[in-house]
């Protein structure tokens, strides 16, 4: 039966007749709950507002959770070094260029031990004793480490190599090769990373127009191209959770400390993304297309293995609900189920614009809202709107115009509220109460395209998922 949705609206933000110079987004009630509508300015810059940065912590690689031997015979666990500053130098005996810089790291070693600095000298390939007895020779008093393979995990193509890392474990150097003069460059950074200085590792991903320190960032990765989509897969395990982004024709998923644990080649239809759930041998898969094209389809993961829908038509949305795929093309709505090569067009009934995240619910043309497939009735319910942005399962909604290009529900601030993030066209990533429409946060945030929510950490709030320009960045609430 169609979904009956009243509309008495009863503005509290905004009213309508809106100026152009707004996008407005409309809360639909379910039976007797309580209607809004709030205008988003598409201003930039407002006068009489000072915008305030929202700085997101730049992804940087960490220390790898391992132990090793040094030469004396003692083991090192770079796990325990959290604290201070620690430095390794991958060198052997037989490498020139490795014997002209050993003496510059030696002596920043000497200098800047007490000062909190961890340097480890670890010798490739020629045992403890040999690296011992080297290192004596040429006045090494540094830790000499044994390399047992954990030269891998630092990718090590080229000797001498020296990594720095923060006193939180964060890579923030690394040199390959000597050049005369390299040791300038590394006292120099070391001393910054001795200071505390946090130089290169925040970037501004944003401007707040309100709501500034409502949202801190988590962790942002650049990608190798352009932003299609995101995203978020939650398990109940916080360590299986991860973001999948598309762009610059790959899918990346990243764990949820921002590390990359998947990655695979991306077909031409994959733009947007969406949760297709789990086939029967538990694989996750994802659904994948573009706006106006017509064939589309579905992406295992990690393995990149896809099957093609076509979907018979220019494609303007794609939802799915379990192993059901809800698509709506300019000749109207489509399903299809995990197998199918082709989407089986729904006869019949008004012009489907949209459906909603993780449904088969549509908005149609006529203003109704209901199920794809079921008999329309011509009652218009939400007249004029173009977006179907959320659903609730109490059948209350969110509806928006065609410039709102993004909408996501979570729980993402203290407290058992739910608010609602959307994207527009103009740039505004805005982050409103689902109670009463309060606009809580608007952030100015250009290239602004995709969004998605799930809890990451486990902790039982919603990180919110921005995918912007070449960005991926993850927020969650201030307080937290």
């Amino acid at each position: 039966m169609r979904l009956v949705l009243g509309l008495t609206l009863l503005a509290t933000t905004a009213v309508a007749g809106a100026p152009a110079t707004e996008d407005v987004v409309t809360w639909i009630p379910a039976g007797t709950g309580r209607a809004w509508s709030t205008s988003i300015a598409r201003e930039a810059r407002p006068s009489g507002v000072t915008p305030a940065p929202l700085l997101v912590p730049n992804w940087l690689p960490r220390l790898p959770q391992i132990a090793f031997s040094l030469a004396d015979g003692k083991r090192v666990d770079l796990a325990a070094l959290r604290g201070q500053v620690v430095l390794l130098d991958f060198w052997a005996s037989w490498c020139g260029p490795c014997l002209k810089e050993l003496p510059h790291l030696q002596q920043l070693h000497a200098t800047n031990e007490p000062k909190g600095l961890h340097a480890i000298a670890v010798n490739m390939d020629e045992g403890p004793e040999h690296a011992r007895e080297f290192a004596k020779k040429i006045g090494l008093t540094m830790p000499i480490g044994i390399n047992d393979g954990f030269d891998e995990r630092f990718g090590v193509k080229i000797l001498p190599t020296v990594v720095l890392a923060d006193k939180s474990g964060r890579i923030r150097g690394r040199w390959d090769g000597y050049r005369p003069g390299l040791e300038t460059a590394i006292d120099e950074k070391l001393q910054h990373l001795l200071a505390d200085d946090p130089d290169g590792t925040l970037r501004p991903a944003a401007q707040a127009l309100t709501g500034a320190g409502l949202l801190r960032g988590v962790w942002s990765r650049d990608l190798p191209g352009e932003v299609d989509g995101v995203v978020a897969i939650a398990d109940r395990d916080a360590a299986k959770s991860r973001v999948v982004v598309s762009g610059g024709g790959e899918l990346l998923s990243y764990g949820a400390d921002g590390e990359i644990t998947g990655k695979a080649h991306a077909p031409s239809w994959a733009g947007r993304i969406v949760d297709f759930g789990r086939a029967a041998d538990g694989t996750q898969e994802i659904a994948a297309y573009r706006v106006g094209s017509t064939m589309m389809g579905v992406i295992q993961l990690p393995s990149g293995e896809a099957r093609n829908i076509d979907a018979g038509a220019p494609i303007a949305a794609v939802a799915a609900s379990g192993r059901t795929l809800a698509i709506v093309t300019t000749a109207g709505a489509a399903l299809a189920q995990a197998g199918d090569k082709e989407a089986k067009p729904v006869q019949g009934g008004p012009k489907a614009l949209d459906v909603a995240r993780g449904s088969t619910i549509a908005l149609y043309e006529d203003g109704t809202i209901g199920p794809i497939g079921e008999a329309s009735r011509p009652e218009p319910k939400a007249e004029g709107a173009a977006r179907l942005l959320a659903l609730r399962p109490d059948r209350s909604a969110a509806v928006g115009p065609r410039a709102v290009v993004a909408s996501v529900l979570g729980r993402f601030l203290e407290g058992d509220g739910t608010q609602l993030a959307v994207v527009t066209y103009s740039g505004h990533v805005a982050l409103l109460d689902t109670v009463d429409g309060a606009l809580l946060a608007d952030l100015v945030w250009p290239d602004a395209r995709d969004l998605a929510a799930a809890d990451l950490d486990g902790d039982g709030h919603d990180e919110l998922i921005v995918g912007a320009s070449r960005f991926v960045t993850v927020l969650s609430g201030a307080a937290r």
